[in-house]
């Protein structure tokens, strides 16, 4: 009985060892591994049953080590060690019990070792102020960060990029942008393990570079007149952007001071680093009186363009009417009826157009009657100072009549080219024959000699005519010197136009042209030719 009593406490006593070795433990947990730089570890051991009053140490791997303690309760207890690293590595760290220093000791220390992982803190490695763009061209920038664990994501949190660029969540800004200026934006970048770091940054989008030609560039401006010039503007910019750039207005510039401004708005689209676009630009008198008023003969026009501020400068030169540049400033087309359009009848014989043309300097003129778009005859005349000039059709050939219907009368100038569009002018004829009655003149006879003194006309009255034109020419010009409506049949040279048309001992001619209520030809007399003593 004793025997058997004795191997009951025997196997007790084994299995309270069993569990006394079993309970002896110690376990370690650090956290967050991995971990960053600077970064506060958290060392948490945990000891079992059995490891009573036990002095516990804890090697944090890099050299520095720290006592935990004496565990007092039999059921185990927790510990938590912190611990900062200063530089990047893997670290053992080692949590152990000083055998020398329990109460009731294992046979041999106990530990535990657990790897952790030290790698630098993320961080933003793009500069704050980020490479430059230009508006549309496109651009494209990888934010960077060293530091962290892959993969790495970002967000904008306040501010706005410029507009027509995004971030994609990889860090890449990009697109094209669409309007220069300054932008400024917060962007967080979060790697795989939740860690952040915040970075402001600045973006500058730059207007591209902008160069602008004047066509002409100067020129010359009459000072007694008002002035109209068509200017071509003519833009370049860096290939493949694609902008618009506006003008408000232009300002008259002389002295050194603005003396007037053209509110003309312009509008020019570039495409592909190109563009172009036209101003008609009226210099009024008023301006160029303002310009000689501050005693200067050079007068500038200056245009800016926006965005970008490319400015425009033309220079006017002042100058008097002689010495201006040969330039047609007006074109007046009309009938014998003093009218833009006249209804003749068919096969009509001497219709007849003018051109009264006001011109500045001196030059050659050339261009060429044009019916219905087909050339009539050509003219080539030397022109000197002067303010007007009076060109006729020729009577050889004579504008066509024998087509009725409507036909289209112009006057092509193509030397000097007109700063204006030149006018057109109509003439009808009518289906029926033409019965061109003839007027007879009475006085003064052909080739009559008279004394330089007011001098009266004569000429046969016609039923159905209700105003008459009686033309003087110079003997060898074929345009008209001096013209004059009446609704009589006798007509007076005035004084004052006898002294200054007409020269004492120089063969003139005159005629008569008859006309009816709807100012159409019916009659018209023989040339007569007189001249003065």
């Amino acid at each position: 009985m004793k025997c058997r009593t004795f191997l009951i406490s025997l196997q007790g006593l084994a299995l309270l060892l069993l569990f006394y070795a079993t309970a002896q433990a110690i376990s370690l947990t650090v956290s967050p591994n991995p971990g960053r730089v600077t970064q506060t570890i958290t060392n948490t051991v945990s000891t079992g049953f059995g490891v009573q009053n036990c002095e516990i140490q804890i090697d944090f791997g890099d050299g520095s080590s720290q006592t935990l303690g004496v565990c007092t309760l039999t059921a185990g207890c927790i510990y938590n060690a912190f611990h900062s690293y200063t530089l990047i590595g893997n670290y053992n760290v080692v949590a152990k019990t000083n055998p020398g220093n329990c109460l009731i000791a294992p046979p041999a220390p106990l530990t535990d070792t657990k790897n952790l992982q030290i790698t630098a803190n993320i961080v933003f490695t793009s500069p704050s102020l980020l490479p430059s763009g230009t508006v549309s061209l496109a651009y494209s920038y990888q934010l960077q960060t060293s530091g962290g664990t892959a993969p790495v994501t970002y967000t904008r949190l306040s501010g706005s990029l410029p507009l027509g660029l995004v971030l994609g969540s990889t860090g890449l800004i990009s697109g094209i942008p669409a309007s220069s200026g300054t932008s400024t934006f917060t962007v967080r970048a979060t790697d795989a393990t939740g860690s952040t770091t915040d970075q402001t940054f600045s973006l500058i989008i730059n207007f591209p570079p902008v160069q602008v030609t004047p066509i002409p560039s100067s020129g010359s401006i009459v000072s007694t007149t008002a002035s109209t010039q068509n200017i071509l503007y003519r833009f370049t910019s860096s290939p493949g952007t694609s902008f618009q750039l506006t003008s408000a207005n232009g300002q008259f510039i002389a002295g050194g001071e603005t003396i007037a401004t053209n509110n003309q708005y312009l509008a020019v689209p570039i495409q592909n680093g190109a563009g172009q676009t036209n101003e008609t630009l009226t210099i009024p008198l008023s301006v160029i009186q303002r310009a000689q008023a501050a005693k200067v003969n050079t007068l500038y026009y200056q245009r800016t363009f926006s965005p970008g501020s490319t400015t425009a400068t033309i220079v006017f030169t002042i100058t008097s009417d002689a010495l201006a540049p040969f330039t047609i400033t007006r074109v007046a087309l009309f009938f014998e009826n003093k009218r833009p359009e006249i209804t003749v009848e068919k096969n009509f014989p001497t219709l007849k157009a003018f051109a009264n043309i006001n011109f500045l300097g001196s030059g050659l003129l050339r261009g060429y009657w044009e019916v219905d778009g087909r050339v009539l005859s050509y003219i080539n005349q030397q022109v000197t100072f002067g303010q007007m000039i009076t060109l006729e059709t020729p009577s050889i050939p004579p504008l066509p009549t024998f087509d009725p219907g409507a036909h289209s009368l112009r006057l092509v100038i193509t030397n000097p080219v007109p700063q204006m569009t030149l006018p057109t002018v109509l003439y009808y004829v009518e289906s029926q024959e033409s019965k061109t009655i003839k007027i007879a003149s009475f006085q003064p006879r052909d080739n009559t000699i008279w004394d330089f003194q007011p001098l009266s006309f004569q000429w046969e009255g016609l039923r159905n005519s209700s105003l008459y034109l009686i033309e003087f020419l110079k003997g060898g010009e074929s345009g008209p010197v001096f013209s004059a409506y009446t609704r009589r049949t006798i007509y007076e040279i005035p004084e004052v136009l006898l002294k200054k048309i007409f020269v004492a001992n120089i063969s003139y001619s005159w005629k008569v042209k008859g006309f009816d209520d709807r100012n159409n030809l019916i009659g018209e007399s023989d040339p007569w030719t007189f001249r003065f003593r």
